[in-house]
């Protein structure tokens, strides 16, 4: 993993993360109805349809319980997997998103981006 700022490329001043392509990850999609869509990337027990996973919003939220246990089960499975990168939607509330890195360092998915909206 590399941490890049955008300056090099002729852009504000912002940071970014450039994962290499075969190191695992999971990229975690916020959806408006706060549906979460995990997607789990180069990691080989994880595989096809065994490598996305929706977790419904509970009447328009988020459902972070459901999300942890998710976490804590991935993480009990590939250790290793460090990286996560978060792809909410334009609305997404900030609270959520903040919510959602804080889960995910404490599950230690700790090298985590954010996507621009």
């Amino acid at each position: 993993m590399h941490l890049f700022s955008s300056r090099h490329y002729g852009l504000h001043e912002s940071w970014f993360l450039q994962c290499d392509d075969k190191q695992g990850s999971v990229t975690v999609s916020m959806g408006p109805k706060g549906d979460v869509r995990f997607e789990i990337k180069n990691v080989p027990a994880f595989s096809g349809r065994s490598g996305i996973v929706t977790i419904d919003g509970d009447r328009g939220q988020v459902n972070f319980d459901q999300t942890d246990r998710w976490m804590q089960s991935f993480v009990a499975k590939v250790p290793d997997v460090k990286v996560a990168l978060i792809l909410p939607n334009p609305t997404t509330r900030y609270d959520d998103i903040i919510h959602m890195m804080s889960q995910l360092k404490k599950n230690s998915l700790d090298q985590i981006g954010i996507a621009p909206l």
